[in-house]
C-alpha cells in the first residue's frame, strides 16, 4: 500500500463523514469490493446540495480510480484542505480528468485493485462498521489505525509510516468538515449576519486586514481568480449571461465593485459572459448552383457548409440537388448546412433497336451496359424478316445498368392464304364487322411523359393503344403519380400496350 492508496481511503472517509454513509454498499464485502473496482464514487453533492464546491472536488480527486489523477502526496491534499477553509466555493482543485457530479467511469490501478481485494478478503474495508462508530465515541489509539492501515497488497504489514499518514489525514479531515458544518449551520440560521469573519492565519487575534477590490471587468476568469488570490480575496460566480460587449469567459461586473475596501478572505461575486446572443440566419436557396458557389453562399450567410455527393438522374454532375436544412429555414448562426451535390446519374440511356437486326441490337445494348432478350416473333408488313419491330423499355428511356431490354423480331409479311371454294355462297351480311382478316395497322404513339397516369391512359386509349404501369421511380421534378417515361415511342401496332414508368415523388 502506498501514499496514493491512503489518499483514496481518506477520500472514502470524507465522503462518509459528509453524507453519513459509505459510497458503496452490498450484501457482502465481495460485492462492495467489486463496486470499488468497477464503479465511480458518486458525487456527494447529489445527497448534500449545500456541500462547499471545493470540498466536493477534493473528495472526488481523492477517490479517482486512476491513481495518477489523485493527489500525488499528502502535502498537496493538506494544502487544498487549508485553502478550502478560506475559499469554500473556490474552483482551485486541479482535477481536469473528472467533472464533479459526472458519470465518467475510470478503472482503478492494479495497486488499488489489489488493495480493495485484500480489504474484502480480510473483511476490513467496510464490514466492521461498529469499529468506525467507536471512532466517534472513544479515543482512538495508534494500534487501532495500524491494525487497519498496515496491510499491504499481499495482506502483510508495511510498517507504521502509511498508518501515520492516514491518521494525520483523518484528523485534519475531521477538523475541516467540522468547521464547514459549523459554517453551514450558522449561515443557514442567519447567525453570520452580524459576525465579522476573521482570517484564520491572523495571529494574536488582530482584526482582519483590509484590502481594495481590484477592477476585474474585462478580465478572463483565470485572470480574475489570480488577481483576487494575490490579495487574499475569494472568487465566486453570481451568474453567467450573454453579452454583446464581452467575449465568452470575460467578467462583465462584480460585487463588491472596484476600489471598495473589504476584509481579506471576502468573496467577490462575478457575472461572467457566455458570449454574444446567437442570431438566427435563413438558409439560402442553392439548388442548381455549382458546389463552390453554393459553399460561398452558405458561408456568407454565417453558416457552415458540408458537402455530400449522391447520384441523381435529373441534376447535372457537380450541381447542388438540395440542402439540409432546406432553403428558407431559420437556423442559429454557425449551424452546419449539408449540401447534397449530384455526381451524375447511375442510369444509362436505352438505345433505339427498332429496324435493327439481332446482332446489331446486341452490340448496341452491350455498349450501353445493358443486355437483350428475345421476346418473340411477329409478322410485319413494315419491317422485313429479322428486323426488330418492338422493344421494352423504349429507346431513349433511362434505366439502371444491367437492365434486360426485351425485343420482338419481324417474321416478314404474313403469307396470303388461298381461299377455299365455299360449298354454298353465303349472303353478304352488312352487319358483320369482323376484323379477323384485316391487315395489321400501326398508329402513332402519343407522348404521355409528364402527364398524370389517368391522363396518359386516356391519351393512349384514344390512339387505339392501351397503357400499363410497369414501374415506379423517384423524381425531383415530377410529383407522385405523373409519368416519368414510356416504353414505346414512335409507332406501334394498334391495340398494343405501352409501359409507363411513374413518379413516386422526391427521394427522402
Amino acid at each position: 500500500m502506498d501514499e496514493k492508496s491512503d489518499i483514496y481511503s481518506a477520500g472514502i472517509t470524507m465522503y462518509e463523514m459528509v453524507t453519513g454513509h459509505v459510497p458503496f454498499d452490498g450484501e457482502s464485502t465481495v460485492t462492495v469490493a467489486i463496486k470499488h473496482l468497477q464503479e465511480e464514487v458518486p458525487s456527494p453533492v447529489k445527497e448534500v446540495p449545500d456541500i462547499p464546491y471545493s470540498l466536493e472536488c477534493i473528495i472526488l480527486k481523492c477517490t479517482q480510480k486512476n491513481a495518477a489523477h489523485r493527489y500525488q502526496n499528502c502535502q498537496e491534499l493538506i494544502m487544498d484542505l487549508k485553502r478550502s477553509m478560506v475559499d469554500p466555493d473556490g474552483d482551485f482543485v486541479n482535477n481536469p480528468e473528472y467533472t464533479p457530479g459526472g458519470d465518467e467511469t475510470v478503472m482503478m490501478s492494479e495497486e488499488d485493485q489489489r488493495r480493495v481485494q485484500s480489504h474484502s478478503t480480510h473483511q476490513e474495508y467496510y464490514e466492521d462498521r461498529d469499529d468506525y462508530e467507536d471512532y466517534e465515541d472513544e479515543d482512538y489509539e495508534d494500534d487501532d489505525y495500524e491494525d487497519y492501515d498496515e496491510y499491504d497488497s499481499s495482506g502483510g504489514h508495511n510498517g507504521g509510516n502509511a498508518g501515520t499518514i492516514l491518521k494525520v489525514l483523518m484528523i485534519l479531515t475531521a477538523v475541516i468538515i467540522a468547521l464547514v458544518v459549523i459554517f453551514m449551520v450558522a449561515r443557514a440560521g442567519g447567525f453570520l449576519k452580524n459576525i465579522e469573519l476573521k482570517n484564520p492565519v491572523v495571529e494574536d487575534e488582530k482584526e482582519a486586514e483590509k484590502v481594495s477590490v481590484p477592477d476585474l471587468v474585462g478580465k478572463t476568469e483565470e485572470e480574475a481568480k489570480k488577481a483576487l488570490s494575490e490579495i487574499g480575496l475569494g472568487y465566486g460566480i453570481e451568474d453567467r449571461v450573454p453579452s454583446e460587449e464581452f467575449e465568452r469567459g470575460e467578467i462583465i461586473r462584480h460585487t463588491p465593485s472596484m476600489d471598495e475596501v473589504v476584509d481579506v478572505n471576502t468573496e467577490v461575486k462575478v457575472v461572467v459572459s457566455t458570449g454574444k446572443t446567437a442570431q438566427k440566419k435563413k438558409v439560402p436557396d442553392v439548388a442548381g448552383q455549382d458546389v463552390e458557389a453554393a459553399k460561398k453562399m452558405i458561408t456568407n450567410s454565417g453558416l457552415v457548409p458540408e458537402v455530400e455527393y449522391k447520384s441523381d438522374d435529373n441534376v447535372e454532375n457537380g450541381k447542388v440537388i438540395t440542402s439540409a436544412p432546406s432553403a428558407g429555414a431559420e437556423v442559429v448562426e454557425g449551424t452546419k448546412i449539408v449540401l447534397y451535390v449530384s455526381k451524375g446519374t447511375d442510369k444509362v440511356v436505352v438505345p433505339n433497336l427498332i429496324g435493327r437486326n439481332a446482332d446489331e441490337a446486341s452490340g448496341l445494348l452491350a455498349s450501353a451496359q445493358l443486355s437483350g432478350s428475345l421476346a418473340g416473333e411477329e409478322f410485319s408488313d413494315e419491317y422485313p424478316e429479322g428486323q426488330i419491330i418492338g422493344q421494352s423499355p423504349a429507346g431513349g428511356s433511362r434505366v439502371a445498368k444491367g437492365t434486360v431490354v426485351s425485343f420482338t423480331v419481324s417474321k416478314g409479311k404474313e403469307p396470303e392464304e388461298e381461299p377455299e371454294e365455299p360449298e354454298e355462297p353465303e349472303e353478304p351480311n352488312p352487319g358483320n364487322n369482323s376484323s379477323a382478316n384485316r391487315p395489321l395497322q400501326y398508329v402513332e404513339v402519343p407522348d404521355v411523359e409528364s402527364w398524370s397516369v389517368d391522363r396518359a391512359m386516356s391519351m393512349l386509349s384514344q390512339a387505339g393503344l392501351s397503357g400499363s404501369v410497369v414501374g415506379y421511380d423517384t423524381s425531383y421534378t415530377l410529383s407522385e403519380g405523373y409519368v416519368i417515361s414510356q416504353t414505346v415511342t414512335g409507332q406501334a401496332q394498334q391495340g398494343s400496350t405501352v409501359g409507363l414508368i411513374v413518379s413516386s415523388g422526391a427521394p427522402n
